[in-house]
């Protein structure tokens, strides 16, 4: 891993900026706002042609008069300059580089003219770099964020690599309410030195990340693609929204960043081949990818659901046989355990359907743990697990009449999920909820913990038929072959 650039830039033990004044709206301020109180370690130096300090602290007028070589440099900075800047960088001794700047290929002949340029200065400098026409990168363990978004969660173990800036900066508060941490991202831009193959060889080897999700707009090295996917899919899922394949993907995609992008069918090959699970939009790629990075891999394609409700319990089954998932009826002897939890009027067939349920000891420990406990399931789908967000829904139309605020009325209704939480790994089957109320105890807890949370039961089913497709790719190739 140590000859892979990768490991220098995502974890710089000091960076340069270049680009960044105090003026705290461009965008190479906000990021140095975001490396500088984002928990980062190390060394941050500033260069500004005519600004003594950036954010109180000092600033140098070229790379000759910085007092050390710091191992990656950060530049912001006006097309135009950008090359003659990495230059002077290169003579100063840096060799490593994320340069967010925009304007080159991805504008037409100069633009690829500055690039070649850009290339030209790196390679007879022995620079690598992640760019250009970039959002930056992101080390949620080391508290490296070099994008334009600040990151306030804690890390997690979803890796990233993206040929679109935003997918790895602005949906940040979208994965927040979602439950999803990064562990570590990678905008690769225009991916003139750095490419998606060398970011799939440093995250396959990045202890942190569980899975990797990819946004993909053109494949420049094809073999060598196929051969790291191929590696890196034997131990850590992938999953990747490919969006080259139609002709107006693809003629965005070269005015985006200049990639090429080929058909459909010659990626879903390559998926084929290397084990890749392919999403069909944002939501299936980010919340696949979650899923993986924090769920056992189910041994088979056998699903119980639990609910408390007829109508999802219904939409879940339709939805697993859809997407090749079985909902078998349990045995006799598996329904007389599960009956004895349950009111007359419930169900214990699978779906499991509680009907109407307000205390937690049989929707939340008595039965999850003889589902997971029995040798006739694979996974466990769960909708509707909620507690504080029906009593707030409650509290609306009764708290005024009973004298109760908000506070003392949800509170007693919280569900001790520690039992629940613990039975994926000690079963080894992975569990997938959805749930149509985003405020809730349970839901936070659920995305606290890195339990999958979907908002539709059909979502969560799609999330499980991607466990389940991992599952078989991993029996198919053996991590050992």
């Amino acid at each position: 891993m140590a000859d892979n650039p990768l490991y220098t830039i995502m974890q710089a033990r000091s960076v340069v900026i270049a680009g960044a004044s105090n003026n705290f709206m461009k965008m190479g301020s906000i990021q140095a706002l975001n490396l500088l109180h984002g928990g980062f370690r190390g060394e941050v130096l500033f260069l500004h042609p005519t600004e003594k300090t950036v954010f109180d602290h000092p600033a140098y007028r070229t790379p000759a008069e910085l007092p050390f070589v710091p191992e990656v440099a950060l530049l912001t900075t006006p097309t135009r300059v950008t090359p003659g800047l990495l230059d002077g960088l290169g003579e100063h001794g840096v060799r490593h580089a994320v340069i967010t700047t925009a304007g080159f290929r991805e504008m037409g002949p100069e633009g690829a003219r500055l690039e070649a340029e850009l290339l030209e200065i790196a390679v007879r400098r022995g620079i690598r770099f992640v760019g250009p026409n970039c959002i930056g990168v992101l080390n949620a363990t080391e508290g490296m964020n070099l994008t334009v978004v600040p990151y306030t969660d804690a890390p997690g173990h979803m890796g990233l690599i993206s040929q679109s800036g935003t997918y790895v900066s602005q949906t940040m508060p979208y994965l927040r309410e979602n439950g999803i941490r990064y562990s570590q991202a990678i905008s690769v831009g225009n991916a003139t030195s750095i490419d998606v193959v060398d970011c799939l060889d440093y995250l396959g080897d990045d202890p942190e990340t569980a899975a990797i999700a990819m946004y993909i707009e053109g494949v420049q090295r094809g073999r060598e693609f196929l051969a790291a996917a191929t590696r890196v899919g034997r131990t850590k899922p992938l999953v990747a929204l490919y969006v080259g394949g139609s002709s107006a993907g693809a003629r965005s995609s070269q005015s985006h960043t200049g990639s090429l992008g080929s058909p459909d069918r010659l990626f879903d090959g390559v998926c084929a081949q290397a084990g890749i699970l392919r999403a069909s939009t944002v939501d299936e790629m980010f919340g696949w990818a979650n899923a993986l990075a924090n769920m056992p891999l189910p041994r088979g394609r056998r699903m119980a659901i639990l609910t408390h409700s007829g109508g999802p319990a219904t939409s879940m089954a339709d939805a697993c046989e859809r997407w090749g998932l079985e909902v078998p009826e349990f045995s006799p002897a598996l329904q007389t355990r599960i009956r004895a939890f349950l009111e007359p009027t419930a169900s214990a067939k699978n779906p499991v359907d509680l009907t109407f349920v307000m205390g937690q000891e049989s929707f939340v420990d008595k039965i999850p743990e003889v589902l997971f406990a029995s040798d006739e399931i694979d996974g466990v789908l769960v909708h509707g697990m909620m507690d504080t967000g029906f009593a707030l829904e409650m509290h609306k139309v009764a708290g005024h009449m009973l004298g109760i605020s908000r506070e003392d009325f949800i509170k007693p209704m919280e569900f001790d999920l520690t039992h629940l939480l613990e039975l994926p790994a000690r079963y080894g089957k992975p569990l997938v909820a959805s749930n149509f109320i985003r405020e809730d105890h349970a839901a936070q807890t659920f995305r606290e913990r890195g339990v999958p949370l979907f908002r539709t039961p059909e979502a969560a089913v799609k999330a499980m038929a991607a466990l389940a497709r991992a599952g078989e790719f991993r029996k198919r190739w053996p991590a050992s072959d």
